[in-house]
């Protein structure tokens, strides 16, 4: 995506902003543009995949994810590696959750190259 501004709003049982579901990880690559995704549910993906390696390219751009549920994901992958590659990006990460991962995978550790981050938990 250049050059956008995507928002995202839903409720539901199991859901995903952007990315996906399944077991094929993703990547997603967003130049000059704003990212926001707000969800309330019982299992949240906000920006990522729940399996698989996820990649992040950013540059100029923002991504804000407000999650409020049992279960979330803020950025990056489920169950395998997050890889992060920002230039002059911002990331705002709101979780109200019982059980939360704000960026990064669950079971690996993720790797991140030039970024602006901000984390918060209210």
């Amino acid at each position: 995506m250049s050059s956008m501004r995507c928002d995202i709003h839903g409720s539901g049982t199991k859901l995903c902003g952007m990315g996906t579901l399944g077991e094929l990880g993703g990547e997603v690559k967003l130049d000059g543009g704003k990212y926001v995704a707000t969800l309330n549910g019982r299992e949240l993906i906000m920006l990522g995949s729940s399996k698989g390696e996820f990649k992040l390219w950013g540059r100029h751009a923002g991504f804000k994810v407000v999650a409020e549920g049992n279960d979330a994901l803020g950025i990056g992958s489920g169950d395998d590696k997050g890889i992060f590659d920002l230039e002059d990006a911002g990331i705002t990460v709101i979780l109200r959750t019982g059980k939360d991962k704000f960026i990064g995978a669950v079971r690996e550790n993720m790797r991140m190259i030039r970024t602006t981050e901000e984390y918060s938990k209210t």
